[in-house]
């Protein structure tokens, strides 16, 4: 997909293998190798107009208030959650969406897509791909749009198009 989608805005700040290799051993944590991928080729922006995926520096910056916010306000009590409370602590958000919806990597797990959805109580993994759990939640946001009346389908627009986003 990192192949189809169009650039509507250049990246701004892009990482170098340097930069995402001194990250993950300050951070200690893998990324997908398709996520050092994207923050080569497009760096930090919103993708399908709808999520954000951070550049490293954000996700640095942010780490600890997200850690410490997951923490106290813990949402996802199902048992069937793919995290526990213990391990929020060893999760760094990678990106969001505008529902307020978030995606995170986890020490405990090297290289796995996660995602925090603010309106259930189950994390789900996505898996070891950051491109295969953004094209799955794209397909599942199209498919509840599709219950819209047309009018207010027109306000979701997920082609595949990357813009800089000033966070």
């Amino acid at each position: 997909m990192w192949n189809t989608i169009t650039i509507e805005e250049p990246p701004v700040i892009l990482a170098s293998d340097e930069e995402i290799q001194a990250f993950e051993a300050r951070m200690q944590l893998a990324l997908p190798a398709d996520h050092r991928e994207f923050l080569k080729k497009f760096g930090e922006g919103v993708l399908f107009n709808h999520f954000r995926i951070f550049g490293l520096d954000k996700i640095t910056a942010e780490a600890k208030d997200f850690q410490d916010r997951w923490q106290e306000f813990f949402l996802w009590e199902d048992p069937g959650s793919a995290l526990t409370v213990d391990q929020m602590a060893n999760c760094v958000i990678i990106g969001d969406n505008f529902n307020g919806d978030e995606l995170v990597v986890s020490r405990d797990y090297p290289g796995e897509v996660f995602y925090l959805p603010q309106d259930e109580e189950q994390i789900l993994r996505l898996g070891p791909s950051l491109e295969d759990a953004l094209v799955k939640l794209v397909q599942q946001q199209a498919t509840a749009i599709e219950q819209y009346p047309e009018e207010e389908r027109e306000e979701w627009d997920l082609r595949p198009v990357f813009n800089r986003a000033s966070f």
